[in-house]
Protein backbone atom coordinates (compact mmCIF):
# COMPACT_ATOMS: atom_id res chain seq x y z
CA UNK A 1 0.00 0.00 0.00
CA UNK A 2 1.78 3.46 -0.68
CA UNK A 3 1.51 5.85 1.45
CA UNK A 4 1.00 9.54 0.17
CA UNK A 5 1.81 12.65 2.18
CA UNK A 6 -1.13 14.46 3.48
CA UNK A 7 -2.18 16.81 6.94
CA UNK A 8 -2.90 14.01 9.55
CA UNK A 9 -6.03 13.46 11.13
CA UNK A 10 -4.53 14.00 14.26
CA UNK A 11 -3.39 17.46 12.86
CA UNK A 12 -6.94 18.08 11.27
CA UNK A 13 -8.73 17.38 14.71
CA UNK A 14 -6.36 19.83 16.18
CA UNK A 15 -7.10 22.60 13.97
CA UNK A 16 -10.60 22.37 13.50
CA UNK A 17 -11.28 22.32 17.57
CA UNK A 18 -8.62 25.54 18.34
CA UNK A 19 -10.24 27.16 15.02
CA UNK A 20 -13.80 26.51 16.57
CA UNK A 21 -12.71 28.01 20.39
CA UNK A 22 -10.42 31.06 18.63
CA UNK A 23 -13.52 31.85 17.56
CA UNK A 24 -15.75 31.89 19.91
CA UNK A 25 -13.52 32.75 22.25
CA UNK A 26 -12.49 36.20 19.65
CA UNK A 27 -16.14 36.95 19.48
CA UNK A 28 -16.83 36.88 23.35
CA UNK A 29 -13.65 38.37 24.09
CA UNK A 30 -14.72 41.47 21.45
CA UNK A 31 -18.02 42.09 23.07
CA UNK A 32 -16.61 42.01 26.73
CA UNK A 33 -14.15 44.46 25.58
CA UNK A 34 -16.75 46.38 24.12
CA UNK A 35 -18.94 46.14 27.50
CA UNK A 36 -15.50 46.96 29.41
CA UNK A 37 -14.45 49.79 28.07
CA UNK A 38 -18.17 51.49 27.42
CA UNK A 39 -18.42 51.24 31.37
CA UNK A 40 -15.02 51.91 32.13
CA UNK A 41 -15.51 55.21 30.20
CA UNK A 42 -19.32 55.61 31.89
CA UNK A 43 -17.42 55.15 35.20
CA UNK A 44 -14.43 57.68 34.47
CA UNK A 45 -17.34 60.05 32.69
CA UNK A 46 -19.31 60.05 36.21
CA UNK A 47 -16.50 60.46 37.99
CA UNK A 48 -15.01 63.59 35.79
CA UNK A 49 -18.52 65.14 36.32
CA UNK A 50 -18.86 64.72 39.99
CA UNK A 51 -15.65 66.14 40.13
CA UNK A 52 -16.71 68.92 37.83
CA UNK A 53 -19.85 69.97 40.05
CA UNK A 54 -17.98 69.84 43.22
CA UNK A 55 -14.39 72.21 42.19
CA UNK A 56 -17.28 74.52 40.67
CA UNK A 57 -19.42 74.73 43.78
CA UNK A 58 -15.96 75.75 46.05
CA UNK A 59 -16.17 79.13 47.83
CA UNK A 60 -12.06 79.71 47.85
CA UNK A 61 -12.52 79.27 43.63
CA UNK A 62 -15.44 81.53 43.27
CA UNK A 63 -13.26 84.00 45.51
CA UNK A 64 -10.30 83.90 43.38
CA UNK A 65 -12.56 84.95 40.65
CA UNK A 66 -12.78 88.24 42.11
CA UNK A 67 -8.87 88.69 42.64
CA UNK A 68 -5.97 91.02 40.37
CA UNK A 69 -4.24 87.49 38.93
CA UNK A 70 -6.61 84.58 39.39
CA UNK A 71 -4.59 81.86 38.33
CA UNK A 72 -2.08 83.22 41.00
CA UNK A 73 -4.75 81.49 43.41
CA UNK A 74 -6.94 78.94 41.69
CA UNK A 75 -3.52 76.87 39.90
CA UNK A 76 -2.29 75.00 43.26
CA UNK A 77 -5.51 74.79 44.92
CA UNK A 78 -6.80 73.19 41.33
CA UNK A 79 -3.53 71.18 40.59
CA UNK A 80 -3.65 69.71 44.76
CA UNK A 81 -7.06 68.69 44.28
CA UNK A 82 -6.05 66.91 40.61
CA UNK A 83 -3.34 64.93 42.29
CA UNK A 84 -5.91 63.74 45.06
CA UNK A 85 -8.74 62.66 42.71
CA UNK A 86 -6.27 61.05 39.62
CA UNK A 87 -7.69 63.49 37.06
CA UNK A 88 -5.50 63.79 33.94
CA UNK A 89 -6.14 67.82 33.93
CA UNK A 90 -8.57 69.90 35.96
CA UNK A 91 -8.82 73.11 33.85
CA UNK A 92 -10.45 76.61 34.92
CA UNK A 93 -11.23 78.97 32.35
CA UNK A 94 -13.63 82.01 32.80
CA UNK A 95 -16.67 83.19 30.56
CA UNK A 96 -13.85 84.04 27.20
CA UNK A 97 -12.57 80.23 27.96
CA UNK A 98 -9.16 81.97 29.04
CA UNK A 99 -7.45 79.19 31.30
CA UNK A 100 -6.78 80.46 34.93
CA UNK A 101 -5.25 76.61 35.99
CA UNK A 102 -3.86 73.98 33.65
CA UNK A 103 -1.64 71.14 34.37
CA UNK A 104 0.97 72.88 32.35
CA UNK A 105 1.52 76.04 33.83
CA UNK A 106 3.00 77.47 29.85
CA UNK A 107 -0.80 76.77 28.51
CA UNK A 108 -2.64 79.31 31.55
CA UNK A 109 -3.83 82.46 29.96
CA UNK A 110 -4.52 80.68 26.74
CA UNK A 111 -8.07 79.91 25.46
CA UNK A 112 -9.31 76.20 25.89
CA UNK A 113 -9.05 73.91 23.34
CA UNK A 114 -11.84 71.60 22.26
CA UNK A 115 -14.75 73.73 21.43
CA UNK A 116 -17.16 72.15 23.87
CA UNK A 117 -17.68 74.71 26.35
CA UNK A 118 -20.85 76.53 25.22
CA UNK A 119 -23.14 74.71 26.70
CA UNK A 120 -21.25 75.31 30.45
CA UNK A 121 -20.95 79.01 29.65
CA UNK A 122 -24.03 80.29 27.97
CA UNK A 123 -26.67 77.53 29.11
CA UNK A 124 -25.38 76.71 32.57
CA UNK A 125 -25.42 72.85 32.23
CA UNK A 126 -23.44 70.03 33.33
CA UNK A 127 -22.27 67.27 31.38
CA UNK A 128 -20.06 64.78 29.56
CA UNK A 129 -17.83 65.78 26.37
CA UNK A 130 -15.25 64.15 24.36
CA UNK A 131 -12.88 65.76 22.85
CA UNK A 132 -9.35 66.47 21.75
CA UNK A 133 -7.69 69.18 23.59
CA UNK A 134 -4.30 70.32 23.84
CA UNK A 135 -3.29 67.06 26.52
CA UNK A 136 -4.90 64.69 23.39
CA UNK A 137 -8.46 62.73 23.10
CA UNK A 138 -10.13 62.99 26.53
CA UNK A 139 -13.36 62.47 28.13
CA UNK A 140 -14.15 65.52 29.93
CA UNK A 141 -16.73 66.53 32.46
CA UNK A 142 -17.89 70.14 32.06
CA UNK A 143 -19.72 72.24 35.15
CA UNK A 144 -20.29 76.05 35.32
CA UNK A 145 -19.21 78.59 37.99
CA UNK A 146 -21.92 80.48 39.09
CA UNK A 147 -21.07 83.75 41.35
CA UNK A 148 -23.90 84.01 44.36
CA UNK A 149 -25.77 86.37 42.37
CA UNK A 150 -26.74 83.36 40.10
CA UNK A 151 -24.85 84.59 36.98
CA UNK A 152 -21.81 82.47 35.23
CA UNK A 153 -18.34 83.21 35.48
CA UNK A 154 -16.45 79.97 34.33
CA UNK A 155 -16.26 76.63 33.90
CA UNK A 156 -14.80 73.62 34.92
CA UNK A 157 -13.28 70.91 32.98
CA UNK A 158 -11.93 67.73 34.21
CA UNK A 159 -11.00 65.25 32.26
CA UNK A 160 -9.25 61.68 31.44
CA UNK A 161 -7.50 61.05 28.17
CA UNK A 162 -8.67 58.14 26.22
CA UNK A 163 -5.74 56.66 25.90
CA UNK A 164 -6.28 55.72 30.04
CA UNK A 165 -9.50 54.71 29.58
CA UNK A 166 -8.39 52.13 26.90
CA UNK A 167 -5.34 51.07 29.33
CA UNK A 168 -7.84 50.98 32.33
CA UNK A 169 -10.05 49.02 30.26
CA UNK A 170 -6.96 46.29 29.10
CA UNK A 171 -5.66 46.48 32.62
CA UNK A 172 -9.67 45.04 33.75
CA UNK A 173 -9.57 42.08 30.86
CA UNK A 174 -6.41 40.59 32.28
CA UNK A 175 -8.16 37.60 34.11
CA UNK A 176 -10.15 37.37 31.11
CA UNK A 177 -7.08 37.08 28.53
CA UNK A 178 -5.69 34.40 30.79
CA UNK A 179 -8.72 32.21 31.07
CA UNK A 180 -9.24 32.68 27.04
CA UNK A 181 -5.54 31.53 26.67
CA UNK A 182 -6.32 28.42 29.73
CA UNK A 183 -9.12 27.41 27.29
CA UNK A 184 -7.20 27.44 24.24
CA UNK A 185 -4.44 24.84 25.57
CA UNK A 186 -7.54 23.00 26.90
CA UNK A 187 -8.67 22.85 23.76
CA UNK A 188 -5.32 21.61 22.33
CA UNK A 189 -5.06 18.75 24.92
CA UNK A 190 -8.42 17.83 23.99
CA UNK A 191 -8.09 17.24 20.37
CA UNK A 192 -4.18 15.53 20.71
CA UNK A 193 -6.14 12.99 23.17
CA UNK A 194 -9.02 12.72 20.94
CA UNK A 195 -7.05 12.20 17.90
CA UNK A 196 -5.00 9.51 19.75
CA UNK A 197 -8.19 7.55 20.60
CA UNK A 198 -9.83 7.92 17.05
CA UNK A 199 -6.37 7.14 15.63
CA UNK A 200 -5.99 3.98 18.14
CA UNK A 201 -9.74 2.52 16.79
CA UNK A 202 -8.93 2.35 13.19
CA UNK A 203 -5.52 0.68 14.49
CA UNK A 204 -2.99 3.92 13.90
CA UNK A 205 -4.39 4.24 10.13
CA UNK A 206 -5.03 7.62 8.24
CA UNK A 207 -8.48 7.85 6.62
CA UNK A 208 -6.86 7.65 3.61
CA UNK A 209 -5.46 4.47 4.53
CA UNK A 210 -8.31 2.97 5.72
CA UNK A 211 -10.07 4.04 1.71
CA UNK A 212 -7.09 2.43 -0.05
CA UNK A 213 -7.67 -0.66 2.22
CA UNK A 214 -11.20 -0.99 1.32
CA UNK A 215 -10.33 -0.38 -2.16
CA UNK A 216 -7.65 -3.35 -2.88
CA UNK A 217 -9.89 -5.77 -0.47
CA UNK A 218 -12.87 -5.08 -3.07
CA UNK A 219 -10.53 -5.96 -5.74
CA UNK A 220 -9.38 -8.68 -4.09
CA UNK A 221 -12.59 -9.90 -3.34
CA UNK A 222 -13.87 -9.31 -7.08
CA UNK A 223 -11.33 -10.93 -8.66
CA UNK A 224 -10.75 -14.35 -6.99
CA UNK A 225 -13.35 -17.07 -8.03
CA UNK A 226 -13.94 -18.64 -5.08
CA UNK A 227 -16.97 -17.78 -3.25
CA UNK A 228 -16.45 -16.00 0.11
CA UNK A 229 -19.41 -14.78 2.89
CA UNK A 230 -18.97 -13.27 5.89
CA UNK A 231 -20.94 -13.55 9.10
CA UNK A 232 -20.49 -11.32 12.31
CA UNK A 233 -21.04 -13.01 15.30
CA UNK A 234 -24.95 -12.55 15.52
CA UNK A 235 -25.26 -14.44 12.07
CA UNK A 236 -25.48 -11.39 9.88
CA UNK A 237 -24.09 -11.14 6.58
CA UNK A 238 -21.67 -8.31 6.21
CA UNK A 239 -19.97 -8.99 2.86
CA UNK A 240 -20.57 -10.91 -0.01
CA UNK A 241 -18.44 -11.02 -3.06
CA UNK A 242 -19.41 -11.58 -6.28
CA UNK A 243 -18.33 -15.05 -6.96
CA UNK A 244 -20.39 -16.15 -4.34
CA UNK A 245 -23.40 -14.26 -5.14
CA UNK A 246 -22.77 -16.07 -9.32
CA UNK A 247 -22.42 -19.41 -7.15
CA UNK A 248 -25.55 -19.12 -5.08
CA UNK A 249 -27.55 -17.34 -7.56
CA UNK A 250 -28.57 -14.51 -5.64
CA UNK A 251 -29.90 -11.20 -6.78
CA UNK A 252 -29.18 -7.88 -5.10
CA UNK A 253 -32.91 -8.22 -4.33
CA UNK A 254 -32.42 -11.33 -2.84
CA UNK A 255 -29.81 -10.31 -0.76
CA UNK A 256 -31.94 -9.61 1.95
CA UNK A 257 -33.56 -13.65 2.24
CA UNK A 258 -30.43 -15.04 2.49
CA UNK A 259 -29.61 -13.03 5.69
CA UNK A 260 -32.89 -14.06 6.93
CA UNK A 261 -32.09 -17.75 5.93
CA UNK A 262 -28.86 -17.58 8.18
CA UNK A 263 -30.11 -15.91 11.00
CA UNK A 264 -32.97 -18.58 11.10
CA UNK A 265 -30.53 -21.25 10.11
CA UNK A 266 -28.31 -19.50 13.53
CA UNK A 267 -31.27 -19.22 15.83
CA UNK A 268 -32.31 -23.14 15.31
CA UNK A 269 -28.57 -24.61 15.88
CA UNK A 270 -28.75 -22.69 19.13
Amino acid sequence: MKKRKGVSLQTKIIVLIVAIIMTIILVLTGLFAKMEYEQTQNNMGTLALQVANTVSLMPSLRDAFKEDDPSAVIQPLIEKVRKDVGAEFIVIGNTDSIRYAHPDEKKIGKKMIGEDNDRAILHGESYISEATGSLGPSLRGKSPIFDLNGDIMGVVSVGFLVDDLKEAAFNNMKTVLIVSAGAILFGISCGVLLAKNIRKDILGLEPYEIASLYHERNAILSSVKEGIIAIDENGLITMLNPAARNILNIEKDGLNKLKALFQIQIFIES
